[in-house]
């Protein structure tokens, strides 16, 4: 549901309250833009005020939701539609892209969740995305993930393989 020229990354913290950000590519590059970024968003109360330079600089090109909803071709049902499906898997975030990251819950400051790649991983991939620490391949295309914006990287005991 994210168009091609968009990345986005929401993370529920209740039904109507996310971390919302959302990339846009520049031009025809494969850079991206931060179109908009807002942490605690009330969805259901979202007042837009106006944006100060620090905010167009580190927050986003917009404060508007209207826009942003308007580029992805989203509506209020959206969000509750991605919402319910979160919940029905019993996750809490998603991130757009390829590979697709869902979260799925916090241990401390750490998350965890999954790495879900459009193709098979082949075997220099698995080796790749099995570090010991934050990354640990589970099958197919699927790899388990664990990471601390807050503190850090720091390795989970969960992802040592015994040797």
């Amino acid at each position: 549901i994210v168009p091609h020229n968009y990345k986005v990354r929401i993370q529920f913290n209740s039904s109507d309250n996310v971390d919302l950000m959302v990339y846009e590519k520049l031009n025809d590059s494969s850079k991206l833009e931060l179109l908009f970024r807002k942490w605690d968003l009330d969805l259901s109360d979202y007042v837009e005020v106006p944006q100060t330079e620090y905010e167009s600089k580190y927050h986003g090109k917009t404060n508007s939701l209207d826009l942003v909803k308007k580029k992805l071709n989203w509506t209020d049902q959206t969000f509750i539609e991605i919402r319910e499906k979160l919940s029905n898997a019993d996750c809490i975030g998603i991130v757009s892209g390829n590979p697709t990251a869902i979260d799925y819950g916090f241990k401390g400051m750490g998350k965890f969740g999954y790495l879900i790649f459009d193709e098979q991983l082949d075997n220099e991939q698995q080796e790749k995305y099995s570090d010991d620490c934050m990354l640990l391949f589970y099958k197919d295309n699927v790899v388990l993930k664990y990471g601390s914006g807050a503190t850090g990287s720091l390795c989970t005991p969960e992802f040592a393989r015994t040797k």
